[in-house]
């Protein structure tokens, strides 16, 4: 589960490696950024990351599509900056609005998509 400014194309590419040489996953869980899954825009991200939002949106697209074509269980956890307060469990098209989240409710989450299968082959949000 990278930083989400960490170049998630090169560490799901490892990640991709260690599958192939190792027993099969329980299930894969990413912790991205919102925009992947049309729940804020390329400028949301941007500002709230303070880093260029398309090509970060567009990275996280690509590490995601590549754990969809493992064929294994995963989860997508999408979060703005964990350096909040708060923040509620958004769908997959569900507009994240809030700058940032807590860093207990992301734990929660996380916690909740390693543990049980609850979200399972979903990509849930938080904001």
């Amino acid at each position: 589960m990278p930083n989400p400014l960490d170049p998630v194309g090169d560490l799901v590419a490892d990640l991709v490696a260690l599958v192939d040489r190792s027993p099969a996953p329980k299930r894969i869980v990413m912790h991205g950024v919102p925009g992947t899954a049309d729940d804020a825009s390329p400028e949301q991200v941007g500002a709230w990351f303070q880093t260029a939002g398309t090509s970060l949106v567009m990275e996280h697209l690509y590490a995601v599509k590549m754990i969809d074509e493992l064929e294994y269980p995963y989860v997508i956890v999408r979060t703005p900056p964990v350096t909040g307060r708060g923040g509620n469990v958004k769908g997959e098209g569900e507009p994240i609005q809030q700058a940032t989240v807590g860093q207990e409710e992301t734990v929660a989450l996380i916690t909740t998509a390693v543990t049980t299968e609850q979200y399972v082959n979903q990509s849930v949000g938080l904001g």
